[in-house]
């Protein structure tokens, strides 16, 4: 069809688990293993550690923080 690559996305059933495997990831990107991600929650502010092999939505579980989504139950939001 003459759509360039960088245009095509692929739609993922489910989350992504260590994109650094995955055949079109850059190999010309360092990626930390591990990364910071500041959250704010009602005017505060939270740092929590996160692994890059992780979706945010998997970092802000395994840090105890309850995040509004639908992912999982079969639609996006």
């Amino acid at each position: 069809m003459g759509v360039e690559q960088k245009w095509i996305r692929h739609e993922l059933q489910g989350e992504v688990h260590e994109p650094k495997k995955l055949p079109d990831y850059p190999a010309d990107i360092p990626v930390p293993e591990t990364v910071e991600i500041t959250v704010t929650i009602c005017d505060k502010k939270k740092t929590i550690k996160a692994s890059t092999n992780d979706t945010i939505l998997q970092s802000l579980e395994k840090n105890g923080i309850a995040a509004h989504a639908h992912c999982r139950s079969g639609e996006c939001g």
